[in-house]
């Protein structure tokens, strides 16, 4: 894909590349660390999605579009900027999850049974409720990528409402400023 030819396309699937990127590299250090699902890795995840989208629209508006962009057009380049940084987070996970680090699958299930027992399931339950009701594929590399395709997407439009609001309201202030800047010149 050509800048030229599409600036909203490449634009939004070269920063939804930079985000997801972003979130590989936060979560192989996390990886590494021994933390791969902690809390801290969510948050960080969270945060990437937050400053990568807010930015990713400011570029779009400020440098594709020429400075005034509509609040459907900043949501829609979000939740598209989300989409693809899910699908290049979820290959990423898939991969180091099935090929470089297996035992990151039963750090994954032993954290799910420790969260389901501070909840108040007893062990018998945990397992009926893996096992029963087929979620057994979700505790697979597979469904773990699958997973976090719809979590982040989930996350990115929540996040791209909020931030293409906040465009949207910082457009109608630099617009009324600059009225109020050419009245006063008169």
């Amino acid at each position: 894909m050509d800048k030229e030819t599409n600036p909203f396309a490449y634009s939004l699937m070269m920063t939804g590349l930079y985000m997801g990127i972003a979130m590989c590299i936060s979560d192989l250090f996390f990886f590494l660390s021994g933390n791969a699902f902690s809390d801290w890795s969510n948050i960080v995840t969270l945060g990437i999605l937050v400053v990568g989208i807010n930015m990713g629209i400011r570029y779009f508006r400020d440098e594709v579009i020429g400075g005034i962009i509509s609040f459907s057009r900043g949501w829609f380049f979000g939740i598209g900027m989300s989409f693809y940084a899910a699908f290049v987070y979820a290959f990423f996970v898939y991969i180091y999850i099935h090929f470089i680090d297996m035992s990151l699958m039963d750090i994954f299930i032993a954290t799910e049974k420790e969260a389901l027992l501070a909840s108040g399931y007893t062990n018998e339950e945990i397992e009926t409720l893996i096992i029963s009701r087929g979620n057994e594929k979700l505790f697979t590399p597979y469904g773990v990528a699958i997973v976090q395709i719809f979590l982040i997407n989930f996350y990115g439009v929540a996040i791209a409402l909020v931030a293409s609001l906040f465009n949207h309201c910082c457009n109608r202030l630099k617009r009324v400023f600059r009225y109020l800047k050419i009245s006063e010149r008169k």
